[in-house]
């Protein structure tokens, strides 16, 4: 699922070289954090 949202987010994007993606797994959940340069915020969320 990384990848997946790690090429999405790259083909967004301006800036690929600036997509961070981490994978925060709990018991029952697993958390996919974006990060993304200020400029790209919105593509990536539009």
């Amino acid at each position: 699922m990384k990848d997946l949202v790690q090429y999405i987010s790259e083909a967004l994007v301006d800036k690929p070289a600036e997509v961070k993606v981490n994978v925060l797994e709990g018991e029952n959940s697993i958390i996919l954090e974006l990060k993304v340069a200020a400029d790209d915020v919105g593509k990536v969320i539009g």
